[in-house]
């Protein structure tokens, strides 16, 4: 049975991922905005949606920077956990890469790497060193056979 605190404790967790998802699909939403905008609007409209998208892109930034910098923390605590234990789950670290990549990629676009401090900068680059061992021990384990290098074998015909 649920305590009122656990209850509690489940809703934050909710809020928070449906909010993380929101902000994911705001992210997705400007990043289309801005490629029409700079290759389709041009003169005084060009500028006037350039600046709104640079208000909505700020007020993004700050509610979503926190957000991403805690995802990419557990992106990275997932890697070191499987790097520690040695138990490789066959494509984890092609699923963090994306995860990883998606959310960098939304730092980008809202260029909120110049308002992140040393340690959120750290655990970027720390994080992406570990998908990166990851992978490299997922190759090395031998387990995504290139089949496009194997030989065709020929089938025999069976008579009948």
């Amino acid at each position: 049975m649920l305590t009122a605190g656990a209850l509690e404790q489940n809703e934050r967790i909710a809020a928070k991922r449906e909010l993380f998802e929101a902000s994911e699909r705001m992210c997705n939403l400007m990043s289309l905005a801005i490629y029409q905008v700079d290759n389709n609007v041009g003169g005084d409209l060009q500028a006037q949606l350039a600046g709104e998208l640079d208000r909505l892109r700020e007020r993004l930034l700050v509610m979503g920077t926190n957000l991403m910098v805690e995802k990419l923390r557990k992106i990275g605590v997932r890697a070191e956990a499987v790097l520690r234990e040695g138990n490789y789950p066959l494509g984890l670290a092609g699923k963090l890469d994306m995860a990883y990549s998606a959310l960098v990629s939304n730092l980008t676009m809202l260029k909120g790497f110049d308002r992140l401090g040393d340690e959120e900068r750290a655990t970027i680059e720390v994080t992406k060193s570990r998908i990166v061992q990851l992978a490299s021990i997922e190759r090395g384990l031998g387990l995504l056979v290139d089949v496009s290098r194997d030989k065709p074998r020929r089938s025999r015909a069976i008579a009948g």
